[in-house]
């Protein structure tokens, strides 16, 4: 899949997380949430990365999502349901 493809499932749209994360980063993140069937970078709109981390358990995408909305982890990140 090319790397600016649509998500092929619900997925999170985290935005605003350090330039040197990998994708390793993204996925430790969501972890305690069952884990990431897949993360797609994409160039955002204003710029930056943006991660579209689809979880292993979509069920659980309102629960990450309550939890790591507007915290902060390393120069700070977004996550919003997209």
């Amino acid at each position: 899949a090319s790397a600016d493809a649509e998500p092929s499932g619900p997925c999170i749209a985290v935005r605003n997380f350090p330039d040197s994360w990998t994708e390793k980063q993204v996925r430790l993140v969501f972890a305690l949430f069952g884990g990431v069937a897949s993360v797609r970078f994409v160039r955002g709109t204003f710029g930056g990365r943006v991660a579209h981390v689809e979880l292993k358990a979509p069920e659980n995408m309102p629960k990450a999502v309550a939890q790591l909305h507007n915290t902060q982890v390393g120069d700070g990140d977004l996550i919003e349901e997209c």
